[in-house]
């Protein structure tokens, strides 16, 4: 598995080849940290050949920087 930052100020899993099980673990993971899916992350699971993502959209990398000086 594999972290990137794309130009588009955007996070992105690389887990190749798609596996399901790590999309739904990361989404869960993001849910854990307080982000929520729709406003600060959003993922797409594979399906018809074509690759799953979970992305972190610029208000979540800023709420998980917040977090990661002021704690919870």
């Amino acid at each position: 598995m594999r972290w990137g930052l794309r130009v588009a100020a955007r996070w992105w899993l690389d887990s190749a080849p798609p596996n399901p099980d790590s999309i739904r673990r990361e989404a869960q993971r993001f849910s854990d940290m307080g982000l929520v899916k729709g406003k600060h992350f959003t993922m797409k699971m594979p399906e018809g050949g074509r690759d799953g993502y979970v992305y972190i959209r610029r208000e979540g990398l800023a709420y998980a920087v917040w977090l990661s000086v002021h704690g919870s």
